[in-house]
């Protein structure tokens, strides 16, 4: 069934075969062991997660936000896995550790995480990280 056909009954959307296949491609994707390569995915897989969450609070049909949501979730487990192959293979270089800093510190702001670390936050007046032991600073 397509998002139209489900949405005009108003049952929950399945994804059709069309939009599996890239999921299943995305999903399926090998990351690459050359550090250019790497960057440029990460930096790749950031902006695909972005896009995918503005057309998921943007769109008004239940089958496009479905949709949007687990694109979502598939791009952010590959930009997951490119920065931990990162890390293990580009632990020492400056390019590298940049570009995941940048990239990475941002999605951890917006999730309210150390934007160092990623780890959670304790204290009340002066909220301090759990993981490196930071001071919020934004």
């Amino acid at each position: 069934m397509t998002g139209l056909v489900n949405k005009a009954f108003r049952r929950s959307p399945v994804i059709d075969d069309a939009d599996k296949k890239i999921v299943n491609t995305i999903n399926n994707y090998v990351i690459p062991g050359v550090k250019s390569e790497i960057i440029e995915f990460i930096i790749l897989s950031d902006s695909r997660i972005s896009a995918a969450e503005k057309m998921y609070v943007y769109t008004d049909d239940e089958y496009e936000s479905d949709l949007h949501e687990k694109l979502m979730r598939i791009w952010a487990t590959k930009l997951k896995e490119a920065v931990k192959k990162g890390d293990f293979l580009f632990a020492n270089d400056r390019e590298y550790q940049s570009v995941r800093f940048n990239i990475m510190s941002k999605r951890y702001m917006r999730e309210g995480l150390c934007r160092y670390c990623g780890g959670d936050f304790k204290g009340v007046l002066r909220k301090v990280c759990s993981e490196c032991g930071r001071p919020k600073d934004y």
